[in-house]
């Protein structure tokens, strides 16, 4: 008889564990300090929410970055360019929420190399471009734009001995103020590389300025608010061998460096982006090449203490593409989503033997660095992401550019004449810009957050 009982309790005990949900198992609270992630090649495109391409086939259009309006559609920056000339006009474009264009507008910005970013300031929006000007040197270019698009002011940063090479602009916490950091090179090719610091009033003027040159040549891409009143800048510095490594610098308003970190990785390195989570710690992009021969670029993702830049847990993002890390952001859950370019190996061909193409890529992940998801995205021959936003509802757009193949008929004379005239399709290519609407990331509640006490309520 008690061998019945205790059959019964074993029959019992392994119907509750095969009616267990599965999410479960998949769900761990201990986190691995480094992972490689190889992902799998993309051959098929993901469900996009939509997906709009803008341009003309004799015309090359770029987008390179936005921001979100109050009705949470889309504003983004660019240029467009007749094929075959040199000087790009700037274009900045309301997208609604089908992806087509509601307004837009352009101008001619004297010099114009490239647009680098946009940012919201209050109302209105300002866009941060390269520019070269009369001595064939970089310059930094502030176009301040109202919700129309139309420029309010513009504000041009010159260095007599150097040339700027790239710029990233922030509004300091209360609003009413701007900070920018800035890379500069020397006008001869020998000449090191360094970043700048700047505090800018609401005009774009300079109120104060200071240099990062620690020796080495060094770069910042960008900066970012932190949760705690200061702010967070990304880009490389090059070590002792002379090899790019990912640099984080912590600064107050002033430009004073709270703390500093070098993440040395591989043969080189950088970071691009830095976000946080709603407990403080720091999350940064950028990308790795592994020392490893022919081996290829892979998107890098850390964990950071924000008290001093030491690193909780890494991820790298390999294939067999090379892999650019462009963007991370962060929601409310903890979640986090990463923007990869991927570029095929030249001459590589998919599974079907098809010529490999170029796609993006948005990873998801928990925020002990586990992957919920990974899709891919692809438009054109070549698809390119620049940027990546969260809009109201949550979802992930991506904005970037595209390449588009067209055909042109026209008429070939034979060595006959007229008689034996034909048509002949001549292949033109160009680049449009592209934006895309990716679905929102899945609702995540921590199962390893300690829960609340509950306690019984007295009469």
């Amino acid at each position: 008889m008690r061998n019945v009982f205790l059959q019964i309790y074993v029959a019992l005990l392994g119907l509750c564990v095969f009616f267990i949900p599965l999410d479960s198992y998949a769900q761990r609270c201990d986190v691995d300090v480094e992972a490689i992630f190889k992902l799998r090649s993309a051959d098929i495109g993901a469900y996009a929410v939509w997906d709009g391409v803008h341009g003309e086939k004799d015309r090359e259009e770029l987008y390179v970055a936005g921001d979100l309006t109050d009705n949470g559609q889309v504003i983004v920056a660019g240029t467009r360019a007749s094929l075959g000339k040199p000087n790009p006009e700037l274009v900045i474009a309301e997208i609604d929420r089908r992806g087509r264009v509601s307004w837009e507008t352009k101008r001619t910005v004297k010099g114009l190399e490239k647009v680098l970013g946009m940012v919201r300031f209050g109302d209105d929006y300002i866009v941060t471009a390269r520019i070269i000007d009369k001595d064939n040197a970089g310059a930094i270019w502030l176009g301040f734009v109202d919700a129309k698009g139309a420029l309010r002011r513009e504000q041009v940063f010159r260095n007599a001995q150097r040339s700027f090479t790239y710029a990233s602009l922030v509004p300091n916490h209360n609003g009413k103020s701007l900070l920018m950091v800035a890379s500069l090179e020397g006008k001869q090719s020998v000449s090191s590389r360094f970043s700048e610091f700047y505090r800018l009033n609401s005009k774009g003027q300079v109120i104060s300025k200071r240099a990062f040159n620690p020796g080495p040549d060094n770069g910042l891409y960008n900066i970012v608010q932190s949760k705690d009143g200061h702010y967070l800048a990304t880009g490389y510095v090059n070590n002792a061998l002379a090899r790019k490594t990912g640099w984080l610098l912590k600064i107050d308003e002033t430009g004073n460096i709270l703390w500093q970190r070098q993440y040395p990785r591989g043969i080189g390195s950088e970071l691009v982006q830095a976000d946080q989570l709603g407990n403080g710690n720091i999350v940064a992009f950028g990308t790795a090449l592994p020392a490893l021969e022919d081996s290829l670029k892979a998107g890098w993702l850390m964990m950071l203490d924000p008290s001093n830049g030491s690193m909780l847990w890494q991820r790298y993002f390999t294939s067999d593409h090379d892999y650019t890390g462009k963007d991370v952001v962060t929601n409310e859950d903890g979640v986090i989503s990463v923007l990869l370019d991927s570029k095929p190996v030249a001459g590589s061909f998919d599974e079907e033997g098809v010529i490999a193409k170029d796609y993006v890529r948005i990873v998801t992940l928990n925020p002990r660095g586990v992957i919920f998801d990974s899709q891919a995205y692809f438009q054109g021959e070549i698809a390119d992401g620049e940027d990546l936003l969260v809009n109201p509802a949550g979802e992930r757009i991506i904005i970037g550019k595209t390449q588009v193949a067209y055909q042109k008929e026209t008429l070939e004379l034979s060595g006959d004449g007229a008689q034996n005239m034909s048509e002949k399709p001549i292949e033109t290519r160009s680049y449009e810009g592209w934006i895309i609407a990716t679905p929102r990331a899945d609702s995540y509640v921590d199962p390893c957050k300690p829960k609340k006490e509950r306690k019984l309520k007295t009469l």
